[in-house]
Parts: C-alpha cells; structure tokens; sequence
C-alpha cells in the first residue's frame, strides 16, 4: 500500500469524494420516479455538500487555503455516471 500523503492532500480528496456523492445522489434522484426517493437522495445530496464544506474548515484550520474546485474534475467518470443513471 502507498504512502497517504499530507493532510492536505488526503482532505482535498476527500472534498472530491464528496463532490462526486452528492452528483451521484442528485442523479440518481433525478431518474426516480418515486418522490419519497427522490427526497431522501437530494437529502443525502445536501449532507454529502455538508461533509464538503466540513472538510473545507478543516483544510482552512491547517492553515491551507482552500483551492476553487473545477467542477469538471470532480465530476464522476463515464463509469461511475452509467452506473448511478442505471440504477434507478
């Protein structure tokens, strides 16, 4: 197994982890055609970008500035994305 990195790194990966959840969520949501689905995934979408901004602080008490993210880098791979839209 490799070495993990920095605190940094480790909590800029996890704000990326987080960005892809809640994409994941809101994708799956938006092909539910049952509403009480539909609520608990935006719901889960929200506390995934909770998780985001918590993580954000922590960078910022590291002392580390946080970086803007380019949306498309976070977003989920081709793979990642068939998966969430085919399994609703």
């Amino acid at each position: 197994m490799g070495e993990i990195g920095s605190i940094g790194q480790v909590l800029e990966l996890a704000i990326i982890r987080e960005i892809q959840a809640a994409d994941a969520c809101m994708i799956l949501a938006s092909r539910s055609e049952n509403p009480q689905l539909q609520s608990v995934l935006e719901q889960l979408a929200d506390a995934e970008l909770d998780h985001k901004a918590r993580l954000e602080l922590e960078l910022m008490k590291e002392g580390i500035v946080v970086k803007t993210v380019d949306a498309n880098f976070c977003r989920l791979s081709k793979i990642h994305y068939g998966q969430a839209e085919n399994a609703v």
